[in-house]
């Protein structure tokens, strides 16, 4: 989601700095024309300053044209080319200023190309109606096909599309309503009715009316409005009560919903990100990961094969966080880079320590989208081959199927260098996408795992045992093998043993061991 506050801030920074510089042009200009007037001969005539009037109105009132018009008027006054010059620069001066103000003004008033009002006067109608101790409600209507429509079409057709959907809302809505828009995908609507009914209203006259799609180029778009509403409650101002909305509003896009209604627990979600962002930046310097791992069993001899590294994070406060709350929020930023480097990291240090030790186990690390994206994550690696003396055939990766499915050329051009380099390969979360088995023919990979949830709805849907059936025969005739995720009991166990499956992984056989606790499951554990 951009952020508002961001926004705002620049548009201020923007501003100031116009004005700034105005006002150092006009201050410039009349310090050369006081040093011009003291050194004049005519500095003694005190009536000539009176003659800075006219030149000034005209020049306020009419721009450029008005200080020429102000400077000939005075020529007749003094035939001192200095004092007339003194004159001329304060002319610029006042035409300046004159212009400044007609630009902000404009820049203020003036509605845009589709008619729609500025954050401005939004901003001024919300201070009005908060110091009038006015109720009211803000609508933020996000248009979820905006952006789809720029990277397709260009901003001309999007800038077009935008206007449709406008046009469609100011003419079904009431017209004592007004809408403003300071985003390229996103109307807001101001209205002093607070009322259920009149929410309830607004939401389905403007679903309903975007209903229908408009044809950009002859292809037919839907609009996809998702709906965000903030009530006032004590004096708001502009920025917060959009943030409010605009927050309510990634709720219903997120939730796929026609609108949501901002509560204080969406705030707190949001900053509490932010804070766990926080967080886990320190906890990566600070070193409170730790890297977990999960045995791999061979299906043939029940013994321990490898392990999937998994990370954990025991925050000093809050206690124990799950990577399914903290890896999608840092999914979207430079710490997964992070995160996967120390990762790789912590295995190659392990991997280094078995092979002094004669321990011949594999160990996979699983890569985001992001990872793949990101040629620093190969490059690591490399490096870490010049530190540590492992075998590389125990280290492998695993990307998920989504992963690939989303980005099939990304992704398939880094398994395959990835695997130049002698690294193995596991597709990971199989069957979650249901779309892989055409790609499967086309991938460098060496090992499908098959999704714990597919595993568990196995023993019940027998649809999906025979697909699960059918992925294993397909892998093993594309010389792959197959690892089942999820394995928590006995009659799990036998039933993928009779699918031919060749690993399984779960808490039939161990949970996630702490490094430091390994070598001892390797020596103790039946299945070690």
């Amino acid at each position: 989601m951009k952020d508002i506050n961001g926004f705002m801030s620049n548009i201020k920074k923007k501003d100031s700095k116009n004005i700034l510089k105005t006002a150092l042009f006009i201050g410039l200009l009349l310090v050369v024309q006081l040093v011009i007037i003291h050194f004049s001969k005519e500095k003694s005539k005190d009536y000539i300053h009176f003659i800075y009037i006219p030149i000034m109105v005209l020049s306020l009132k009419y721009g450029y044209l008005g200080a020429i018009l102000g400077i000939v008027l005075v020529l007749i006054n003094t035939q001192d080319p200095l004092v007339n010059i003194s004159f001329a620069l304060f002319g610029l001066a006042s035409s300046t200023f004159s212009n400044h103000i007609d630009s902000s003004k404009k820049g203020f008033e003036k509605e845009n190309e589709v008619g729609l009002r500025n954050f401005n006067l939004m901003s001024y109608r919300i201070k009005q109606l908060s110091s009038e101790n006015k109720k009211f409600t803000l609508f933020s209507v996000a248009l979820h096909n905006h952006n789809s429509v720029a990277l397709t079409f260009g901003i001309e057709k999007s800038d077009e599309f935008i206007t449709r959907a406008f046009n469609i809302i100011k003419k079904n809505l009431p017209e004592n309503l007004d809408i403003y828009r300071f985003y390229t995908n996103r109307f807001y609507i101001l209205s002093e009715n607070t009322s259920k009914s009149f929410t309830e209203f607004i939401v389905n006259t403007i679903t309903s009316n975007l209903q229908q799609p408009v044809l950009i180029d002859d292809i037919p778009i839907s609009f996809h409005p998702h709906i965000g509403i903030a009530y006032s409650l004590t004096k708001e101002d502009a920025l917060d009560i959009s943030r409010k909305a605009t927050i309510a509003s990634e709720k219903a896009i997120e939730k796929g919903k026609n609108y949501v209604i901002y509560n204080n627990t969406q705030d707190t979600f949001h900053k509490e990100n932010f804070q766990l962002l926080w967080d886990f930046q320190r906890a990566l310097e600070r070193k409170e990961l730790k890297v977990y791992y999960q045995p791999k069993i061979n299906l043939k001899t029940l013994k321990c094969e490898g392990f999937e590294a998994l990370i954990r994070w025991e925050h000093p406060k809050k206690g124990f966080i799950s990577p399914m709350v903290f890896i999608p929020l840092i999914e979207n930023t430079t710490l997964i880079q992070d995160l996967t480097k120390f990762v790789i990291e912590e295995v190659f240090k392990k991997l280094a320590q078995w092979k002094k030790s004669g321990i011949n186990k594999s160990i996979a690390v699983n890569l985001s989208s992001n990872n793949i994206e990101d040629d620093s994550i190969l490059l690591h690696i490399e490096s870490l081959l010049n530190k540590y003396d492992i075998n590389l055939d125990n280290f492998h990766i695993e990307i998920t199927e989504n992963t690939i499915i989303n980005d099939f050329n990304t992704a398939l051009a880094f398994l395959e260098n990835v695997r130049n380099k002698g690294i193995k390969v596991s597709i990971d979360d199989f069957g979650t996408g249901y779309s892989s088995l055409n790609y499967l023919n086309l991938l460098p990979v060496d090992y499908i795992k098959i999704d714990h949830k597919f595993t568990k709805e196995s023993l019940k849907n027998s649809k999906k045992k025979k697909i699960i059936e059918h992925i294993i025969t397909l892998s093993h005739d594309l010389d792959m093998r197959v690892v089942v995720e999820g394995v928590e009991n006995e009659e799990l166990l036998e039933n993928i043993h009779k699918m031919r499956a060749d690993f399984a992984q779960g808490y039939y056989f161990s949970k996630p061991i702490p490094e430091e606790e390994m070598d001892i499951w390797l020596q103790e554990k039946a299945f070690a």
